[in-house]
């Protein structure tokens, strides 16, 4: 068990903003309670993408005060998306080439069935 600051403000957010309740705050990350105990008590490690769910279940909390502990915890607007666009783009990408992939497939086994 690691007791890290960015455990410490993960705690912080289910304290403050959940009450200290792993089930409602573990339904605001859409995981398990079993996944944000391991947050909080240090057993599992953050990363990107769960800080970026937190984020995303918390739009007034400070990116800048989750990441790295400066300012404060709440800011007044809601975070701006965490992917860049180009990021976003590769994945649009990904998912058209898979949808490609399983087109191709589909259209073979109506080939086959029709032969």
């Amino acid at each position: 068990m690691t007791d890290t600051l960015l455990t410490r403000r993960i705690r912080r957010i289910r304290l403050e903003l959940c009450e200290g309740n792993n089930a409602l705050f573990a339904s605001r990350l859409g995981k398990s309670r079993q996944h944000v105990s391991a947050l909080c008590s240090g057993k599992s490690h953050a990363g990107r993408s769960t800080l970026d769910g937190i984020l995303a279940a918390f739009p007034t909390l400070s990116r800048e005060w989750l990441y790295f502990g400066n300012g404060d915890m709440l800011t007044d607007a809601p975070t701006p998306p965490s992917a860049p666009i180009a990021e976003t783009l590769a994945d649009i990408a990904d998912h058209l080439a898979q949808l490609s992939d399983l087109f191709n497939a589909l259209s073979s086994c109506v080939s086959k069935s029709e032969s």
